[in-house]
């Protein structure tokens, strides 16, 4: 009770509210009502104490995830990009844009002049992770680059990043951070420096690709080349309509999965899902809606 006391006195909202158990995540409301003052140079390094002790967060305040963030001009359509750089701690990981069974998707916003900023946000391909309990997660336990295209920004003033985090190992932990970043007109030189570095991460980026499926019975069956190993990682809706069917959803160059995912769709629902495919010398990931590669 006295280091609840203690974390108490040196978080910045209530404790309570930060330490979860991973499948308890599930049901939080990501949103917290207090923010953190933003740091400026686009680097900062915040977390919450848990509420309760663990084996693997000892009782001092400790930095589960760095955050960074830096300008880059996108070599593809030459557009603005906020590249932020999340490195949770070894042993610890943050969330894909689709959870999974629990958990809590890394989320992003931008700010200009008190005014939210529109942002279309680009994640690379999770890792599937699976805990005590067969809880599969999608997540990401190195350092992880996401890129946020602002929209109807100025660009010769500051702009804010926030990002939002529930970090996990044996428990979780909520985190969030806000930094300045410089304006875009007034970037430092190293921004440069940077360009190799964040073009190879910006190539490895899913892109949006319809692949085709075919209908075997009661089953929607992808074939990639012969060769390749298929990966599945479903979007929310997608893994909302799994729900209680095995994975993983691929072996080799296969993918199967229920033709029940197509009932009771709304023409505008899309079924979204990453799908990478490696062979020998590459690796490709491609944001496909399913539902869109069916052929009948």
């Amino acid at each position: 009770m006295r280091w609840f006391v203690m974390a108490c006195a040196l978080a910045s909202t209530a404790c309570a509210q930060d330490a979860v158990n991973p499948v308890q995540a599930a049901n939080i409301n990501p949103t917290s009502p207090a923010q953190p003052e933003a740091r400026k140079n686009g680097t900062s390094t915040r977390d919450r104490l848990p509420a309760e002790p663990s084996a693997n967060v000892p009782k001092q305040k400790r930095v589960l995830v760095t955050m960074a963030a830096e300008w880059m001009v996108d070599p593809t359509e030459k557009k603005a990009q906020i590249v932020v750089e999340l490195v949770p701690i070894k042993g610890w990981y943050i969330y894909w844009l689709n959870p999974g069974d629990a958990g809590l998707a890394t989320q992003f916003d931008l700010e200009q002049s008190g005014r939210p900023i529109e942002q279309t946000t680009r994640m690379p391909t999770p890792k599937r992770k699976v805990s005590s309990g067969d809880i599969v997660s999608f997540a990401f336990d190195q350092s992880t680059r996401f890129f946020l295209e602002p929209k109807d920004f100025q660009a010769a003033q500051p702009i804010v990043v926030t990002a939002r985090w529930l970090a996990c190992a044996e428990t979780c932990i909520k985190g969030e951070e806000r930094v300045e970043l410089v304006a875009f007109d007034h970037r430092p030189n190293r921004y440069s420096e940077s360009i190799p570095q964040y073009g190879r991460d910006w190539e490895a980026l899913p892109v949006k690709r319809t692949m085709k499926w075919n209908k075997n019975q009661k089953t929607l069956v992808y074939v990639g080349d012969e060769g390749t190993t298929v990966s599945l990682f479903p979007h929310v809706e997608l893994f909302r309509r799994l729900d209680g069917y095995d994975q993983p959803y691929c072996t080799n160059n296969r993918c199967q999965l229920p033709a029940a995912i197509l009932q009771n769709r709304e023409s505008e629902t899309r079924l979204w899902a990453t799908m990478q495919v490696k062979d020998a010398t590459s690796t490709k990931a491609y944001q496909t809606d399913i539902a869109e590669g069916y052929v009948p």
